[in-house]
């Protein structure tokens, strides 16, 4: 486009004409969206950064002052908001690998909770006698004879009781288990 043209387009679109606005939409546009898709890397950005750049200059239309050819400023501007899109992205990318241990962090902290709960509700479960014998191994750290003299029970029962326990445990909580 000459810079006569440009200059009545450019004239055109301050005295509020939209046809002259549409000529230079249409002969310019997918020109930027390729500028700006190289620069960004994905065309439907680009395509967004170049439509958001023809609404601000018919946003500001009146007062639009351009030192330059039309043609330099609409690519000046695609420049500078696909860097803009570049800068954001990097912002957004480096918070969320900073913010990543926390996120991780607490995505343990609630499954360990919920796996806490899962396994106290599993233990209530248990039958009495098997639910406090598997108590005192797992939780007071007895041994198997220790248990049975307190229990008066036989270290055998113990053993059995405690395998009973954990093969319900497994099964109740198989679900946190990779």
């Amino acid at each position: 486009m000459d810079k006569s043209r440009e200059l009545r387009l450019l004239s055109g679109i301050k005295a509020n004409n939209k046809d002259a606005f549409k000529e230079i939409f249409e002969f310019y546009y997918s020109r930027l969206c390729c500028y700006a898709e190289k620069l960004t890397g994905r065309k439907e950005i680009a395509e967004e950064i170049v439509q958001n750049v023809f609404l601000i200059i018919w946003g500001k239309r009146n007062s639009l002052a351009i030192e330059t050819s039309l043609k330099a400023y609409l690519f000046r501007a695609t420049h500078n908001n696909s860097i803009k899109y570049l800068q954001a992205k990097k912002i957004e990318s480096d918070y969320l690998e900073d913010n990543k241990k926390e996120i991780e962090d607490r995505s343990v902290k609630i499954l360990n909770f919920e796996l806490i709960q899962a396994i106290n509700r599993s233990i209530d479960q248990l039958p009495e006698k098997c639910r406090e014998i598997f108590i005192l191994s797992r939780f007071e750290q007895l041994k198997h004879n220790e248990i049975a003299a307190k229990l008066g029970i036989s270290a055998k029962t113990v053993e059995v009781q405690i395998r009973k326990a954990n093969i319900r445990l497994r099964e109740k909580l198989k679900e946190f288990m990779n």
